[in-house]
């Protein structure tokens, strides 16, 4: 496996991001990863208040609330999963016209962060083989046969549903602990 040692960064897919659009409206929020923890069903609550703020920003005729309380969902399930307790996430929601963009840092252990970037890395280099729709048949076989918590269908099922793109940038801190942040982007309409 690998360390992080160094700043790590990672794009999946490895295309190019969607820019030159209008923008449109933002907004931002601080999460305590301890609240969340305790409180488990708060994820979901929150997952669908920011998908109703962004469905609000957009015209009737762009459907997007359900994609975005799914794929918030996800994500915010990982960062309560693999957050340091006491620390806070910050969320930052920009709105353009024709995609939105979902920023999101939290801080987690160096030993979660070495297992995501081993993880990171193995999804992209099987994504350089493989299609995001084999890739994910072939997880659904392998879950279904091994006993684990740990599926990782939630980032294939992000990439290949939603037609989304992640960057994500893992920078080891002075303290041990390793800080993250992620940028999605996903199409409005």
């Amino acid at each position: 496996m690998s360390s992080i040692s160094a700043p790590y960064h990672c794009d999946l897919p490895p295309t190019e991001w969607q820019t030159g659009d209008s923008f449109v409206d933002s907004f931002s929020d601080q999460l305590s990863i301890s609240d969340l923890d305790e409180n488990w069903f708060k994820v979901g609550e929150l997952a669908n208040i920011f998908a109703q703020k962004i469905q609000g920003i957009y015209p009737a005729s762009v459907s997007l609330e359900t994609t975005a309380s799914v794929v918030i969902n996800e994500l915010l399930e990982n960062v309560v999963k693999y957050g340091l307790a006491g620390t806070y996430s910050n969320l930052e929601f920009k709105c353009f016209t024709s995609y939105f963009e979902l920023f999101l840092t939290n801080t987690c252990s160096h030993e979660q962060a070495e297992t995501f970037q081993f993880y990171l890395e193995r999804l992209s280099g099987n994504l350089q083989a493989k299609s995001l729709s084999r890739l994910f048949e072939e997880k659904i076989t392998l879950s279904s046969m091994v006993s684990s918590s740990k599926s990782e269908l939630g980032m294939l099922m992000i990439l290949k549903d939603y037609g989304s793109k992640l960057k994500i940038d893992l920078v080891p801190n002075s303290d041990g602990s390793t800080s993250v942040a992620l940028k999605l982007q996903i199409k409005a309409g």
